[in-house]
């Protein structure tokens, strides 16, 4: 980094993860590792500069075996040999970002009856098994998905596709799959429904395995799809793209799926893009990924201050109409638990912040209609949002109910119709979101899913936080909550049960005990391309006894980006939007929202706090929990973020620098979203295709970026026009120091 004063560190070029030595194998070793390396039927030598490596899997725990069975991975690098360079397409299920596995396959009979094989994805990836036996298929996998293997038939050189699909009908549980359809080249192989297998859940979630696994023999492995840019052509060391050889270390950002056809550059025209993850990260260095959390104001937006919501207001949703923003909210008049009532609740704002309560004479509570209540029932759960597609008469849509639920429509969210069907039967106790996706042009519904799998390990609790360590209790067996998601062409009509994909649960990296108890709210970023953001709702349990009720623990809101909605990247797990103080209103937990308003270079996004913890209220004695001073604790406040400011690439003061994949942009100059030090500063340099800086757009070139600007136009030597270069594939290097970077976006003058 000659511009900031720091030499790059020369890397090494990791290979590929490769999972071996499955179910109690034995695998190839010395020489014959060569055999085991292939792409179209070709070996790479190892005395080209390959060098192949393998060590023991450790889970954690000082066992090596998982299910009883020995686990090995093995290690693909390049260490310099003048042929060794490599690239090879990418698979549908494999995460973005070089050198990583897609698929080991095992060689099986034609018809590959009495055989089996299977694929191992490391980096908190699953491990996926399929056998076959004269009655179908045993298998293990997520539900909902689709997994294509590559594999040999009969010869060591006849590869095939497969591909396998789950299709549950009748339960959410991923223990329940229950049509399971197997693709050899694109026909279809066999059916099967079952559900006698049994799932182990292990230590790091490095593998799952299945007890009445059917495999028999030695499996040879001959067939190791790699995943890079380019689609399996041998390339000399001159002609490695930019960043090729670097290594897996040279930058903390994290992956995610990127839908981009192999070797093609990505074609954003002059839309925003964000920097969330590696997709437009080639090469980096001394550069790091942060969550910026917002800030939190002090005042609330909404308070309990009406007789109808004097004990608590919670589970609210919020829309812009015109000019006019609303706010639809459940209100408990008394104790929650103790016999109160909840009514569905109304309110306006013309911008967003200060909020009234209109008198709408709808219903009468204690004599009077001169209240903001909109339906006098119970409306827990309800949620509302505005369908851009749908009729006049039905614009605003409300998802209701506990047991089943139903939608309500209106043409102006005052007066609700119910439609009698009952779309969803599951039952839930927690709010369920919707909203039409503008990407995918589909209605998306995310809910929670119950996931208590009767052959799992029992779901584990801890002692109270004092507790230290935190006690584990086995012996009880609890539900595991988790995310799920479901997408629908009409909202209207039954929502087919055996599409919901669960997207998140707690894992490995979560203490015992833990849930992902609600989505909190999923916004996709309209200022952006690709965004989705969700503030998932964390909660550890306490140990039931001790003076604790039998769900109670802590919550508080994390932070979670997303390209598709699907795959979510959760980060740090730090709190997004932390619990307050002793004292403070949200001390016992905070619920993050994906509501928002802008006012200019800023965001607010609702939140709600409550001081109790999850069950907290409840350990209050009878006259406590009467005593007025302790209701109405619940409020609606905001938290403020920068624009685009969520997660962003920063650099130290030593300096740092990152370079992006091949772009084709349209428009006429380039704006960063970026925040500089006083002590540091930012170029950027326009290359070509090829990585060679293009004359007038070099570092040397560049304007110094002192300033902290949402919208900052770059300039080289005071010309900011970039239009002859529009069309054509380019990549940026970007030059930070003591600086953060958040966006970029090619604009029109």
């Amino acid at each position: 980094m000659k511009e900031f004063g720091v030499r790059p560190s020369t890397p090494l070029r990791i290979g590929v993860l490769i999972a071996g030595c499955l179910w109690g194998c034995s695998c190839a070793q010395g020489d014959d590792w060569k055999s085991v390396i292939r792409h179209d039927g070709v070996n790479d030598p190892h005395d080209a500069g390959w060098q192949l490596s393998s060590q023991r899997i450790q889970t954690g725990s000082g066992d090596e075996k998982i299910n009883g069975k020995t686990w090995t991975y093995w290690q693909l690098a390049d260490r310099g040999g003048e042929d060794g360079l490599y690239e090879f397409p990418l698979s549908d299920q494999q995460v973005s970002g070089p050198w990583r596995i897609t698929v080991v396959a095992r060689l099986v009979d034609t018809n590959a009856v009495g055989t089996g094989f299977g694929v191992v994805l490391l980096d908190g990836q699953y491990y996926w098994r399929l056998n076959f036996n004269e009655d179908g298929v045993y298998y293990d996998s997520y539900s909902g998905q689709t997994t294509r293997f590559g594999a040999p038939m009969d010869t060591t050189d006849d590869y095939h596709r497969y591909e396998l699909q789950l299709e549950p009908v009748a339960s959410c549980d991923l223990g329940a799959a229950d049509r399971v359809t197997l693709k050899v080249d694109g026909k279809v192989h066999a059916r099967l429904v079952r559900r006698d297998f049994r799932r182990i859940r292990t230590a790091r979630n490095i593998a799952f395995g299945s007890t009445n696994s059917i495999a028999t023999g030695e499996v040879r492995y001959h067939l190791v799809e790699f995943a890079t840019v380019a689609a399996g052509r041998k390339l000399s060391r001159s002609a490695a793209p930019d960043g090729a050889r670097r290594s897996a270390a040279a930058t903390t950002i994290p992956r995610s799926v990127a839908r981009q056809v192999p070797g093609s550059p990505w074609h954003i025209g002059s839309s925003k893009q964000l920097f969330i993850d590696r997709r437009f990260v080639a090469e980096a260095e001394r550069i790091k990924l942060t969550v910026n959390p917002p800030v939190k104001r002090r005042a609330a937006v909404l308070k309990s201050d009406k007789p109808w919501d004097a004990f608590r207001l919670i589970y609210f949703s919020l829309a812009k109409d015109g000019d006019v923003y609303k706010m639809w909210y459940q209100a408990f008049d008394d104790d929650q638990w103790g016999g109160g009532t909840s009514r569905m609740c109304y309110a306006v704002s013309q911008d967003g912040l200060r909020w009234e309560k209109p008198s709408l004479g709808l219903v009468e509570y204690n004599g009077s209609k001169e209240n903001n209540i909109l339906l006098d029932e119970p409306s827990k759960l309800s949620y509302v949002f505005i369908d851009p597609h749908g009729r006049p008469q039905q614009r605003y849509k409300m998802l209701t109910g506990i047991g089943t639920t139903r939608i309500r429509t209106s043409p102006d969210g005052i007066h609700w119709t119910l439609h009698p069907r009952v779309v969803w039967k599951p039952t839930w106790d927690t709010q369920k979101q919707a909203w039409w996706d503008t990407r995918i042009k589909k209605y998306v519904i995310q809910t929670r899913v119950q996931l208590e799998r009767e052959n799992e390990l029992p779901f584990p609790f801890v002692k109270p936080i004092e507790s230290d360590p935190p006690v584990v209790a086995p012996e009880l067996h609890r539900p595991i909550r988790a995310l799920g998601r479901l997408e629908v062409d009409d909202i209207m009509q039954p929502w087919p049960t055996q599409n919901v994909r669960t997207i998140m649960t707690a894992d490995e990296h979560d203490p015992p005990g833990s849930d992902i108890y609600h989505p909190g709210g999923v916004y996709q970023y309209p200022y952006a391309s690709d965004a989705y953001f969700m503030f998932p709702l964390t909660y550890q349990h306490f140990q039931p006894g001790e003076g604790h009720p039998h769900n109670d623990g802590v919550n508080d809101a994390q932070f979670s980006a997303s390209r598709d909605g699907i795959h979510w990247m959760r980060y740090d797990r730090q709190p997004f939007i932390p619990r307050g103080l002793p004292g403070d209103p949200d001390h016992g937990d905070t619920f993050g929202t994906g509501f928002f308003v802008r006012q200019g270079n800023y965001l607010y996004q609702y939140y709600t706090g409550w001081p109790w913890t999850h069950g907290g209220f409840r350990l209050l004695s009878p006259a406590e929990r009467q005593n007025r001073k302790n209701w109405g604790r619940q409020f609606v406040g905001v938290v403020v973020h920068r624009l685009d400011g969520f997660v962003s690439a920063n650099a130290p003061q030593e300096g740092g620098y990152l370079i992006t994949p091949p772009l084709v942009f349209k428009g006429h100059c380039l704006e960063l979203n970026i925040n500089v030090s006083a002590l540091g500063g930012a170029l950027v340099e326009i290359r070509n295709e090829a990585g060679k800086a293009i004359r007038g757009y070099t570092l040397a070139d560049c304007d110094r970026i002192l300033m902290n600007d949402v919208a900052h136009v770059v300039r080289w030597r005071g010309n900011p026009d970039v239009s002859r270069l529009a069309g054509q594939p380019v990549r940026l290097k970007i030059a930070l120091r003591s600086a953060k970077l958040y966006a970029f976006q090619f604009v029109n003058d």
